[in-house]
């Protein structure tokens, strides 16, 4: 269990950080830029201030959610360490049981942006279709 969990720790960790990175290059500027109402980069769209607050909000709760994860993840390593070196039924239950929501909240980051990006390319492709 040590192992699969920091595997998959560490996946979540280079995703995280490929999705911050994407939101920063991408958004924060013009985040900024809203927030401000400098609009250095041009006056907002219609609907764009409740766009940006949607994606946000959105990217928000993702954040929070790669760090209870992380959390989740480091407590599961621990447990799983106790059991081991208490030979202890108890603590192997609660290491299986942490493993599990661990497993669980990954599953639920991973299938969530793989999501929002088959999103992203539909919502492009009917876009280019409407305009042929």
């Amino acid at each position: 269990m040590i192992a699969t969990i920091a595997t998959v720790w560490a996946i979540a960790f280079a995703a995280y950080n490929f999705i911050y990175d994407y939101f920063a290059a991408r958004y924060l500027d013009r985040a900024y830029d809203l927030a401000d109402k400098t609009y250095q980069k041009g006056p907002p769209k219609p609907g764009e201030e409740t766009h940006m607050i949607r994606r946000l909000r959105r990217n928000y709760r993702v954040f929070v959610g790669y760090a209870i994860a992380g959390i989740v993840s480091v407590t599961s390593i621990g447990s799983s360490a106790f059991a081991i070196a208490y030979d202890s039924f108890d603590w192997y239950m609660a290491a299986k049981a942490i493993f599990g929501a661990a497993i669980l909240l990954h599953l639920g980051l991973f299938t969530f942006e793989i999501g929002t990006s088959a999103c992203q390319v539909k919502c492009l492709q009917l876009r280019l279709q409407g305009t042929q």
